[in-house]
């Protein structure tokens, strides 16, 4: 799956199959053409996700030596104070220039777990996704915010498809014909709340491509079993 320089993606996904089917050639891809990939987690997963790039064909271990692989927590990333989308760009231009200089560029993927405590409220996080299309656009980095369909409530699921240029569904990569970050940016506060119920996002998951289940949200089991 080919991502375009500076792309933001949103993958909503529902086990951890489909997970990592995105991000494991992601990061083995970066990596073998010399870019820095970040791995946003929970601690308790890393070792998790070192088995199963491994497994894939990636030199972990040579990877996180040499400082080309990494793997960062949620608090780490969002830090607790750091709840508004000003403190947010600071810090993700600090992690990106961080690196941007000693590699060809940056890949950027993973869960930062923005309703755990302290948590970010869906319309802070709306803006903030919206923002980071600024943050990223026309820079040596591509980066994929992943949502479980599964843990999330309607309302963050709704800010992810309404700020994501691009969304990963399913295993394909589509155009979003919801997009509409520079309207929230434009007339913030006004449009970053949300209604959306769980009937909402999966009529524009449908929309996306034409599918006609009874329930795309149906409960999976996150190991994918």
């Amino acid at each position: 799956m080919h991502l375009e320089r500076g792309a933001h993606d949103g993958h909503l996904y529902r086990s951890w199959s489909e997970r990592t089917s995105v991000v494991l050639p992601f990061v083995r891809e970066g990596l073998e053409n010399g870019e820095h990939a970040m791995v946003v987690t929970n601690v308790s997963s890393y070792d998790q996700w070192r088995h199963e790039l491994q497994a894939f064909g990636v030199d972990v271990a040579g990877g996180e030596s040499r400082g080309a692989l990494q793997f960062v927590s949620g608090d780490e990333w969002r830090e607790p104070a750091a709840v508004n989308s000003i403190l947010m760009t600071r810090l993700a231009l600090g992690k990106v220039n961080g690196v941007l200089g000693e590699f060809k560029g940056v890949r950027m993927i993973g869960d930062v777990e923005w309703d755990l405590e302290p948590s970010v409220p869906a319309d802070k996080l709306c803006h903030w996704e919206a923002t980071a299309n600024l943050v990223f656009e026309e820079s040596d980095v591509r980066v994929i915010c992943q949502y479980d369909v599964n843990h999330y409530d309607a309302s963050y699921l709704h800010a992810a498809m309404r700020t994501h240029r691009s969304i990963i569904w399913d295993g394909k990569r589509y155009r979003n014909p919801h997009y509409e970050a520079s309207r929230i940016l434009e007339y913030e506060p006004a449009l970053n709340e949300s209604t959306a119920d769980r009937e909402m996002v999966e009529d524009l998951l449908r929309s996306l491509g034409g599918r006609d289940q009874d329930s795309l949200l149906a409960a999976t089991d996150r190991n994918g079993r």
